[in-house]
């Protein structure tokens, strides 16, 4: 059996630790944090899409990443040789 396999690009959160920063440094701070997840589509629901990384030869997968569709810039079907 084909399991497809799907790319979202995402814009995330972030955090920035460790350093002390002016008001001018932080305005110069990237707005955006685009992140491509390649991987399962195991779930959709009306207010996100859950992606596993893996899948083993039973069914069961893992490495599972949560995406909001707030968020979801957009989804590519990966096209597998």
């Amino acid at each position: 059996m084909r399991h497809k396999i799907y790319k979202i690009a995402w814009q995330d959160a972030y955090g920035i630790t460790g350093y002390f920063y002016t008001k001018r440094e932080i305005n110069k701070l990237s707005e955006e944090y685009i992140v491509n997840t390649v991987g399962y589509k195991v779930r959709e629901t009306e207010k996100g899409i859950f992606m596993a990384g893996e899948r083993d030869g039973k069914g069961k997968y893992r490495d599972i990443t949560y995406i909001p569709k707030i968020l979801i810039i957009n989804i590519i079907e990966e096209r597998m040789n």
